[in-house]
């Protein structure tokens, strides 16, 4: 399993690895909480037999850290949050 948020680097991945076995990859922007529960609920049910999982979730902000806002943290945070809990349902469900 694959897991990004944006489509390219994602494709990218799932190409390559998909030269050594079945992948599948899902585009999800974890960073909104529905989007996120939508998800752990469809790997649940719909994906019990998961053995790996390749973390493509990235957020790229340049910017200087004096410059970094509350919401700029929230958005990392927000990510440690997702693979966190999408891990765990992996766990759960293999």
């Amino acid at each position: 399993m694959i897991l990004g948020g944006t489509s390219g680097i994602m494709n990218a991945a799932q190409n390559e690895l998909g030269l050594i076995g079945l992948i599948k990859a899902f585009q999800v922007d974890v960073s909104k909480a529905q989007s996120l529960v939508t998800f752990l609920d469809r790997i649940d049910f719909e994906h019990s037999d998961v053995e790996g999982l390749v973390n493509a979730i990235v957020s790229f902000n340049p910017k200087t850290f004096i410059d970094h806002t509350a919401n700029d943290y929230e958005t990392y945070m927000s990510l440690n949050l997702a693979i966190f809990f999408v891990t765990r349902v992996l766990l759960v469900t293999s």
